[in-house]
Protein backbone atom coordinates (compact mmCIF):
# COMPACT_ATOMS: atom_id res chain seq x y z
CA UNK A 1 0.00 0.00 0.00
CA UNK A 2 1.29 3.66 -0.84
CA UNK A 3 1.67 6.38 1.04
CA UNK A 4 -2.17 7.95 0.05
CA UNK A 5 -3.90 4.70 0.45
CA UNK A 6 -2.62 4.77 4.18
CA UNK A 7 -3.40 8.62 5.13
CA UNK A 8 -6.73 8.14 3.04
CA UNK A 9 -7.44 4.90 5.15
CA UNK A 10 -6.70 6.61 8.29
CA UNK A 11 -9.11 9.87 7.47
CA UNK A 12 -11.67 7.33 6.57
CA UNK A 13 -11.18 5.28 9.95
CA UNK A 14 -11.12 8.71 11.62
CA UNK A 15 -13.79 10.39 10.41
CA UNK A 16 -16.23 7.26 9.92
CA UNK A 17 -15.38 5.05 13.49
CA UNK A 18 -14.68 2.41 10.95
CA UNK A 19 -11.97 -0.20 10.20
CA UNK A 20 -10.62 -0.01 6.61
CA UNK A 21 -8.68 -3.12 6.33
CA UNK A 22 -5.74 -3.93 3.24
CA UNK A 23 -8.46 -6.67 1.98
CA UNK A 24 -10.75 -4.25 1.47
CA UNK A 25 -8.58 -2.03 -0.75
CA UNK A 26 -7.15 -5.44 -2.32
CA UNK A 27 -11.60 -6.43 -3.41
CA UNK A 28 -12.26 -3.03 -5.13
CA UNK A 29 -9.15 -4.03 -6.95
CA UNK A 30 -9.61 -7.66 -7.58
CA UNK A 31 -11.70 -7.18 -10.93
CA UNK A 32 -9.71 -4.22 -12.71
CA UNK A 33 -6.34 -2.29 -13.13
CA UNK A 34 -5.78 -0.57 -9.64
CA UNK A 35 -5.44 2.75 -12.05
CA UNK A 36 -9.14 2.43 -12.53
CA UNK A 37 -10.61 2.26 -8.83
CA UNK A 38 -13.06 5.04 -8.15
CA UNK A 39 -14.20 7.39 -5.46
CA UNK A 40 -17.68 5.68 -5.82
CA UNK A 41 -15.88 2.48 -4.75
CA UNK A 42 -14.06 4.37 -1.98
CA UNK A 43 -17.00 5.05 -1.25
CA UNK A 44 -18.89 1.76 -1.77
CA UNK A 45 -16.52 0.91 1.07
CA UNK A 46 -17.37 3.16 3.36
CA UNK A 47 -21.14 2.21 3.26
CA UNK A 48 -20.36 -1.35 3.60
CA UNK A 49 -17.99 -0.91 6.51
CA UNK A 50 -21.09 0.82 8.02
CA UNK A 51 -23.55 -1.26 7.47
CA UNK A 52 -21.65 -4.03 9.12
CA UNK A 53 -20.72 -2.28 11.88
CA UNK A 54 -24.61 -2.15 12.79
CA UNK A 55 -23.83 2.02 12.01
CA UNK A 56 -26.11 4.13 10.25
CA UNK A 57 -24.96 5.49 6.63
CA UNK A 58 -25.26 9.25 6.93
CA UNK A 59 -26.92 10.97 4.40
CA UNK A 60 -23.55 13.04 4.27
CA UNK A 61 -21.61 10.14 3.69
CA UNK A 62 -20.52 11.37 0.31
CA UNK A 63 -19.83 14.30 0.83
CA UNK A 64 -17.44 13.07 3.59
CA UNK A 65 -15.48 10.37 1.77
CA UNK A 66 -15.34 13.17 -0.66
CA UNK A 67 -13.18 15.70 1.78
CA UNK A 68 -10.88 12.81 3.02
CA UNK A 69 -10.13 12.36 -0.69
CA UNK A 70 -9.57 16.26 -1.22
CA UNK A 71 -7.65 16.32 2.16
CA UNK A 72 -5.40 13.43 1.21
CA UNK A 73 -4.51 14.07 -2.33
CA UNK A 74 -4.74 18.17 -2.48
CA UNK A 75 -7.36 18.17 -4.77
CA UNK A 76 -10.19 20.27 -4.39
CA UNK A 77 -13.30 18.50 -3.03
CA UNK A 78 -15.57 20.31 -6.17
CA UNK A 79 -13.25 18.30 -8.73
CA UNK A 80 -13.97 14.71 -7.20
CA UNK A 81 -16.96 13.63 -8.95
CA UNK A 82 -18.07 9.45 -8.20
CA UNK A 83 -16.17 8.60 -11.53
CA UNK A 84 -13.22 10.46 -10.46
CA UNK A 85 -10.28 7.30 -11.13
CA UNK A 86 -7.45 7.58 -8.01
CA UNK A 87 -4.66 7.06 -9.68
CA UNK A 88 -5.46 8.77 -12.91
CA UNK A 89 -7.97 11.72 -12.48
CA UNK A 90 -6.77 12.26 -9.00
CA UNK A 91 -2.96 11.86 -8.60
CA UNK A 92 -3.27 9.03 -5.96
CA UNK A 93 0.11 7.57 -5.49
Amino acid sequence: MGIDVLDITLRLEQRYGIQVTPSDWESALQRRDPSDVTAREIHQIVMTKLSEAGKPVPRSCWNGVRLALSESLGKSPSKIRPASRLIKDLGMT
